[in-house]
């Protein structure tokens, strides 16, 4: 029997000790956890939030090829940054990643994240298979 939901792990203690999994995948819809620059192997750029939001998506881009999936397949991303002055540097790394799939998309300001050196945290929604044809509806 197939199960209904496949969790994956990148291998952090984070998510067993906070009881998360990097991703959740349930039928064709993939739930990435809000991500940063943190992973065990990777120095964190510091007072850098494009480097870290670059980073950050390929952490994202890594844990959809895990399950099979692809930025292309990316129907929603939300952002969250310490330093909203500092937007440009995020979006700009989005647009590099994004530009041409196009999701919906949120950029939020936060007081802080849950280390004071990580500036930016991603989360995505992605559903497999959705990124094979895209079009454009303008009124």
């Amino acid at each position: 029997m197939t199960p209904t939901k496949l969790r994956l792990s990148s291998g952090s203690t984070l998510e067993r000790d906070f009881g998360y999994s990097r991703v959740n995948v349930v039928g064709d819809r993939i739930f990435v956890s809000g991500t940063t620059a943190l992973r065990v192997g990777y120095d964190i750029p510091l007072n850098d939030p494009g480097a870290q939001a670059r980073q950050t998506m390929e952490h994202i881009q890594w844990a959809l090829e895990q399950v099979g999936s692809s930025m292309r397949d990316v129907v929603r991303w939300r952002a969250y940054i310490t330093d909203l002055t500092r937007y440009e540097e995020v979006t700009k790394v989005m647009g590099e990643f994004f530009g041409d799939i196009r999701p919906a998309g949120t950029l939020v300001g936060m007081a802080g994240l849950i280390r004071p050196e990580l500036l930016v945290e991603i989360e995505v929604d992605a559903i497999k298979g959705s990124g094979d044809e895209i079009g454009d509806l303008i009124p």
